[in-house]
């Protein structure tokens, strides 16, 4: 019996081994493929961009991510300089990822810059946590790897089935069809609330946060019952910080008619508010994601929220060790840039919901002296004048024209230390 357990394990642990291998192998050929260095004339001021979905793209086609329009607006900028801007954004991947390629990718591409967008995937990517705990051992070993070889897309899979079963017993109460309760209001009542609601998105997109929140109010005074009021009323308490009060209103709607945003950004609000007891609220939280997944089993965003929720319900101090795992990883990645001569410029992501995580990646910025760009600063101005949708895709990744303002931004921010440079009489770098 004991040799065939033992058997069993060594199949396992060579079969792990063996994906593990041949991901790698697909890793380097992809890496080959996608990124070679091309030939640069002499001179070349080279920059390495480093990050995330936001730097690889997402969103838009690679031509107009804001790597590939940095380098033709600093071309276009500085047309007697020739520059090269590496593109190694990758979606999903979070701080530890970054570290760990940093100084092979300094070694291979000895770059003048570079500049760094990341964080905020580790709110539910964990790979390289352990690591930051210094765990040694057989158990830090089985938990990285498992990361590298993608268990988590395994767990997801066994988590979105468990919840999905489950879904019955996370729900708090059953709403009462609103068709049903709207039949006593009159047609001119509930078009007048349903206006105010459009009014109300828009004033939202436009992230004029108190002209929205009029609007919902006045939309619940001509129907009490409109659960989309709600909705609207908990974004905005949500984008203010208020996750208590966004949490709140998130349960009202749903009372009224159950929908995957609802329980989605409920999930989502319990996990932010800080205020309340940890235990009860991550709890909370996975019965809200659990929810929404049996109403939309497809939908990874609910999926990778409660991964997320289940990790730190076993850790309720998760919150603050991932805040101090990323300032860590990213004041390494500094620390590696600066050991090499390469100038840091530290990005800001452009989403207002990762508001906390750019306030950490400021500070950051400043203990480790380095240029730090405010992307959501200059968005929300922008956003104010026109609207989400002209910066923005639906899933908060910037379009097109949104990564030509994060082009813009990073530009000025290498102008700046090209500026340093020139008035201390230096020539700059090559």
């Amino acid at each position: 019996m004991k040799s065939k357990v033992f058997a069993a394990v060594s199949g396992i642990i060579a079969a792990a081994i063996l994906f593990e291998g041949i991901l790698i192998l697909i890793g380097m050929v992809h890496k080959s493929c996608y990124n070679v260095v091309p030939t640069m004339q002499s001179g070349t001021t080279r920059i390495m961009c480093l990050g995330d979905s936001f730097t690889e793209g997402a969103g838009a086609i690679p031509a107009k991510s804001y790597p590939r329009q940095l380098q033709e607006l600093l071309r276009n900028t500085y047309p007697h300089r020739p520059f090269s801007v590496l593109n190694l954004g990758r979606s999903g991947t979070n701080t530890t990822v970054v570290l760990r390629a940093v100084q092979h990718n300094l070694y291979a591409y000895k770059p003048q810059f570079v500049v760094l967008l990341t964080g905020g995937n580790n709110l539910w990517n964990y790979r390289g946590y352990t690591q930051y705990k210094e765990e040694a051992g057989i158990f830090f070993w089985i938990r990285d790897l498992k990361y590298r070889i993608h268990i988590k897309i395994f767990f997801d899979i066994v988590s979105h089935q468990f919840m999905k079963k489950r879904a019955a017993h996370f729900r708090q109460e059953k709403a009462v069809p609103s068709r049903m309760i709207r039949d006593k209001l009159s047609a001119d009542k509930i078009y007048e609330a349903s206006s105010l609601v459009d009014g109300g998105n828009a004033f939202l997109h436009r992230y004029e946060l108190d002209k929205a929140l009029k609007c919902f109010r006045q939309a619940l005074g001509k129907d009490p019952r409109s659960w989309e009021s709600y909705m609207g009323i908990g974004m905005v308490y949500k984008w203010n910080g208020n996750y208590a009060a966004a949490a709140e209103n998130f349960r009202k709607s749903i009372q009224i008619q159950p929908t995957r945003e609802a329980y989605f950004s409920l999930g989502d609000s319990l996990l932010g508010a800080v205020d309340l007891h940890a235990q009860s609220r991550y709890a909370a939280a996975i019965h809200a994601f659990g929810a929404g997944i049996s109403l939309d089993p497809l939908n990874t965003d609910n999926i990778n929220y409660t991964c997320r929720a289940i990790v730190e319900l076993g850790a309720p101090d998760m919150h603050t060790e991932i805040r101090r795992w990323i300032d860590h990883d990213i004041t390494a990645i500094i620390a590696c840039c600066k050991k090499a001569n390469v100038e840091v410029i530290v990005m800001g992501y452009p989403n207002y919901d990762l508001r906390e995580l750019n306030s950490r990646l400021k500070n950051t910025a400043a203990k480790n002296g380095v240029v730090y760009v405010d992307n959501e600063r200059i968005f929300t101005a922008l956003v104010k004048n026109s609207s989400l949708e002209k910066y923005f895709v639906l899933d908060g990744h910037c379009n097109a024209d949104g990564y030509g303002v994060m082009a813009a931004n990073a530009a000025a921010a290498i102008g700046t230390y090209m500026a340093r440079d020139a008035s201390a009489g230096k020539t700059f770098r090559q």
